[in-house]
């Protein structure tokens, strides 16, 4: 079993309140996701928060590839 800690830029929203162009908020977001690692190829990674055995796995996510800043595997 391994989980993956992935720093990756993703898409913001910035709420319903008035902004300026000119706001330095305005700009994709650096997130960091953790999660049991189901599958990792050319396209993305997907991470879940549980697994039942039998490949069967629970709150998924994948992060497409070009998103992905860096990330750690590590075996547990």
């Amino acid at each position: 079993m391994k989980i993956a800690i992935i720093k990756w830029i993703d898409s913001a929203l910035h709420g319903t309140y008035t902004i300026k162009g000119t706001d330095n908020t305005l700009k994709p977001m650096e997130g960091l996701s953790c999660g049991l690692l189901v599958k990792k190829d050319k396209d993305g990674v997907t991470i879940a928060t549980d697994y039942w055995g039998n490949d069967e796995w629970r709150n998924c996510e994948t992060i497409y590839t070009k998103q992905i800043v860096s990330i750690k595997i590590k075996n547990i």
